[in-house]
This record gives C-alpha cells, sequence and structure tokens, in this order.
C-alpha cells in the first residue's frame, strides 16, 4: 500500500523527493508579519511585506521575502539588477493590478504572467543573472 508523504517520514523512509502536495500552507493572515510553509520535516519562513502604495522598487533586501500589494490602484513594480539567485515572491490582494517596470535588466516573460495578473494572483522574480529576470 503507497504511503503517503508523512507516513514515509514518520517510518524512516528518506529516499522519496518531496513534491508541491507536500507543502502546506501553515499561515496567511494580513495581520500576519510572516507566512510559514511545512515541508516535512522542515520549516521555510519568509518575512512578508505589505505595500499599499502605487510604486514599488525591489532592493536586495527583498531576497527571500513576499510582497503583498493590497493597494487599490494599480502599482508600479521596478525590477532593478539584484545578485543572480534571489527571488521575490509578490501577491496581489488588493485591486490594484501591478505592472513590471526592468530598470537595467531583461525581464524574461515567457507564459505573459504579467498578462494574466488580477486581485487573487501570486508570481515569483527569480534573477537568473544580475541582468536576467525570470517571472514565474
Amino acid at each position: 500500500m503507497p504511503r503517503t508523504p508523512s507516513q514515509a517520514i514518520s517510518a524512516g523512509y528518506t529516499k522519496a523527493a518531496p513534491t508541491i502536495s507536500d507543502y502546506v500552507a501553515i499561515a496567511d493572515a494580513a495581520d500576519s508579519n510572516e507566512l510559514k510553509f511545512s515541508l516535512l520535516p522542515q520549516v521555510l519562513r519568509a518575512q512578508v511585506q505589505t505595500e499599499s502604495g502605487t510604486t514599488r522598487t525591489l532592493a536586495q533586501s527583498d531576497d527571500g521575502t513576499i510582497i503583498r500589494l493590497t493597494g487599490a490602484s494599480n502599482q508600479t513594480i521596478t525590477v532593478p539588477s539584484l545578485a543572480a539567485g534571489t527571488q521575490v515572491l509578490v501577491r496581489v490582494v488588493g485591486a490594484g493590478v501591478p505592472s513590471l517596470a526592468a530598470s537595467g535588466v531583461t525581464i524574461n516573460d515567457d507564459l505573459d504572467v504579467e498578462g494574466g495578473l488580477e486581485q487573487g494572483s501570486t508570481f515569483a522574480l527569480v534573477w537568473a543573472s544580475t541582468t536576467v529576470v525570470d517571472v514565474i
């Protein structure tokens, strides 16, 4: 009989690679300072920053954060050159639709993620190099 990931871990099986279904959202509250995602047996914590303005320029200090856009008006996110490997997750909570503005970088959005953004959307920016940013 197949085991669930948590049963496999508690039984001592460690060779199976975790899948996306192994992630469990523990908290996502507007008044929370962090979101926690559990990947058994580890916990990843990401600092949450709330942005209600109409403009936001990302910085190296945003690496590993979740930015919650709560504004009612459309928002422009300026994407500058940052260190390769930088990752920022963006959650659109308010009615304002974000747009991305490149600043010294090429933004790869092959799946047109930006074109489909609306309230409730979530997307990530990943710096493949200091001058190339992928939208996923």
